[in-house]
């Protein structure tokens, strides 16, 4: 796990650097007089969403927005508020969980979605799963009321809060 951490914050560091040479060679006079954007990334994602989506899309703002200036910054996950208040970001980039846990207090909005290729949209893409023993006699929402879950993590998008929906639809009528 330490080892991919390593390897994740080498390749970020690598592509941040890249980006950095493309944004100076632009010029200083011009870099000081285009407009800042600042775009956060919470760390959460595997080294493939830094190489596969995350450089693409940063590179892909650098080049079809040049009289914009570009700073990426990380947000650490454990320190979410106050890296937000410190580093300001105009856009975040975070995991479906995080982005639940700034609409309250900082206003969030979605404006984009990755959508994962094996899924057909992705409002469908993340799923949770209720795993009970196989002499259970729980076998569907209905059976298991009155009982008890546990979660993998009290901040997992998909560990509990997507199943805790599905048991509202399912036991008090919600849509």
């Amino acid at each position: 796990m330490l080892k991919a951490l390593r390897i994740k914050r080498r390749i970020l560091t690598a592509a941040a650097s890249l980006l950095m040479g493309v944004s100076v060679g632009v010029g200083t006079a011009a870099a000081e007089t285009r407009p800042e954007i600042t775009v956060g990334l919470v760390d959460t994602f595997s080294p493939a969403f830094y190489i596969g989506t995350y450089a693409a899309t940063l590179d892909h703002l650098t080049e079809r927005l040049p009289q914009y200036r570009f700073r990426f910054v990380e947000v650490d996950y454990r320190n979410l508020q106050g890296d937000i208040e410190r580093l300001k970001p105009n856009f975040l980039v975070s995991s479906a969980s995080t982005f639940v846990s700034l609409i309250e207090p900082f206003g969030a909005h979605q404006v984009a979605t990755k959508e994962p290729l094996s899924a057909d949209d992705a409002v469908h893409s993340v799923a949770s799963a209720f795993v009970v023993r196989s002499d259970s006699s729980i076998w569907t929402l209905s059976d298991a009321k009155g009982k008890r879950a546990a979660a993998t993590s009290e901040s997992s998008f998909d560990g509990w809060l997507i199943g805790a929906g599905e048991i509202a639809r399912t036991h008090l009528g919600f849509v």
